[in-house]
């Protein structure tokens, strides 16, 4: 943050709320700064004024948002996915009043950091939040970077990668070589289950091989044999390794 204090926004359309939370931010040890906006689209325009072309030189970055899903210009879930889908790399904490509990974690489980009731809101639970919501943001983006990366290697690998959910029963990654192999298309195939394109003996066979997997340690390897079809009705031979891992 190039040395400067992390700035947070506050979209509140209370003026007094919004100047008790400004008072918290003026508290001694605080290590964030204040914006406010006091409106839903006010609060759009100054994150679209991020982007680096629309930025004036004086501005600072918004680091992350404490937002009130009760706005004149907006209700509810729909008004943090607003935010949410212009800003989707930006931390966002949804304040609510003491009856709006399952909308503020409806809007955790579409992807806020937290929730704070705005009547138990104090400058240490405030501050602290802030933190780990930051924090929690910037290693959620570090894993999807890192599964990109995982799965853009995978796709140029000579063979063919598949990661299976072993509690779930279904493929979560299929890479471009299996789907080639098989004459089928990335995304269709992965709505397929093994079941599907492996002959019926040999899947009896990986069944015992997932059963086993399931309950052995991480690392363990097995190997198979089996027959694939192919989108042409034709039977074709693989050899895979299987190895569990835990997610």
């Amino acid at each position: 943050m190039n040395g400067k204090q992390a700035l947070a926004l506050l979209i509140e359309d209370d003026p007094l709320y919004a100047q008790a939370i400004r008072g918290l931010f003026m508290a001694k040890g605080v290590t964030f700064g204040l914006e406010w906006a006091s409106s839903l689209q006010a609060g759009l325009t100054r994150l679209s004024e991020t982007d680096a072309e629309k930025q004036k030189p004086e501005q600072q970055k918004i680091d992350i948002v404490l937002l009130d899903l009760a706005l004149p210009d907006s209700e509810g879930l729909e008004t943090f996915t607003r935010i949410h889908r212009l800003a989707p790399d930006l931390p966002i904490i949804v304040l609510t009043a003491t009856n709006d509990d399952d909308v503020a974690i409806q809007a955790m489980q579409a992807g806020a950091q937290d929730y704070l009731v705005k009547g138990d809101i104090n400058r240490h639970l405030l501050q602290r939040a802030m933190r780990y919501a930051i924090e929690r943001k910037r290693g959620e983006i570090t894993l999807q970077e890192t599964q990109r990366l995982i799965h853009d290697i995978a796709d140029i690998a000579p063979e063919f990668v598949t990661i299976y959910d072993l509690e779930a029963q279904q493929s979560i990654y299929i890479n471009k070589q299996l789907a080639n192999l098989l004459g089928i298309d990335t995304g269709k195939l992965a709505q397929l289950t093994p079941r599907d394109w492996i002959e019926t003996e040999d899947y009896a066979q990986l069944e015992a091989i997932f059963e086993r997997l399931r309950h052995g340690p991480d690392g363990e390897m097995a190997t198979l044999e089996y027959r694939a079809r192919h989108s042409s009705g034709e039977w074709r031979w693989l050899h895979s390794e299987l190895t569990p891992f835990a997610r």
